[in-house]
């Protein structure tokens, strides 16, 4: 086995050298462009031999071909950025690229690994190039990104990539929506961040998502209808920041909890109880504890 492994490392060494060399001496024919291909299938990170590959590819362009060798590569390594990477550029350069092809694509690769962020981008870049191709459609291109991105959160609270697509998309959906139903739209967003917490508050993505929905809300106050509106909002959620605190005070949840209630409610907390909230985060976040201390002076 230790001889095969040699063997498979010389002649890896000895393709990489001579690709390398072709680079130098600009050659761009066949065998460069079956060198690429045989190093990349080995070494999908091996960004030299991307950019020498789109050299080639620029020389005598095979667009159809290239689809479908980083469509089995991306198969075999779904989270290697520079295969992505190279499967964006070559449908930037196609004359027709498919898009929408690309787009059942990506959501089938994300049906296999829900999480992944190369994939999360790549449908992001996916769905820029749609809607600049259909403007008059662009609107509910948002709203199906929107709902697809709860639909994956449903199946998975953890989901990081998912929540920060969604915040990506958000503001957008809310430029859409007539200010009568955005407060709907706030009170159905808090019920899903609520409903991530109470399943695992120990997890981070919602929590996330969380604060920067609440800073979102403070920096664009026309979202939240009034003023009064949102000191409501945020008297509310402080009371669930309490709940949750009561029914799992050694959970990990409490630091972040803790610091959105600080940060976004402070204005409506007693000073007692800021107070006493620095410090507890003094004793139990100790790595930021000259922070609180700092905010305790404050």
């Amino acid at each position: 086995k230790k001889e095969r492994e040699l063997a498979r490392i010389v002649e890896y060494c000895q393709l990489k050298d001579e690709a390398l060399e072709r680079r130098r001496q600009n050659v761009l024919d066949d065998e460069a462009f079956r060198l690429t291909t045989r190093l990349l299938s080995w070494n999908p990170d091996f960004y030299t031999m991307w950019n020498y590959r789109r050299l080639i590819l620029q020389h005598r362009f095979r667009e159809s071909g290239e689809l479908r060798f980083v469509e089995e590569a991306v198969q075999k390594q779904p989270k290697s950025y520079w295969i992505w990477n190279h499967r964006g550029w070559t449908l930037e350069t196609m004359p027709q690229p498919d898009w929408k092809r690309e787009l059942k694509l990506v959501s089938m690769m994300l049906n296999l690994d829900s999480r992944n962020f190369h994939g999360w981008q790549y449908r992001y870049t996916v769905i820029s190039k749609l809607r600049a191709q259909n403007p008059d459609h662009e609107a509910q291109l948002v709203r199906d990104e929107f709902a697809y991105t709860k639909q994956k959160i449903a199946q998975s609270f953890s989901n990081g990539s998912a929540w920060h697509y969604r915040a990506k998309l958000l503001p957008k959906v809310f430029a859409e929506m007539a200010p009568a139903d955005r407060a709907a739209m706030i009170n159905d967003e808090f019920d899903m961040v609520r409903s991530a917490f109470y399943t695992d508050p120990d997890d981070q993505s919602a929590w996330i998502y969380y604060r920067w929905w609440l800073t979102y809300l403070a920096e664009h106050p026309q979202e939240s209808a009034s003023d009064d509106a949102y000191t409501q909002l945020l008297r509310r959620e402080a009371d669930v920041i309490r709940e949750l605190l009561d029914l799992e005070p050694d959970a990990k949840c409490k630091y972040p909890c803790k610091r959105a209630l600080l940060c976004q409610a402070a204005t409506d907390v007693e000073k007692e109880e800021m107070r006493t909230l620095l410090e507890q985060l003094q004793r139990v976040d100790p790595m930021r504890e000259q922070r609180y201390v700092d905010l305790a002076k404050a």
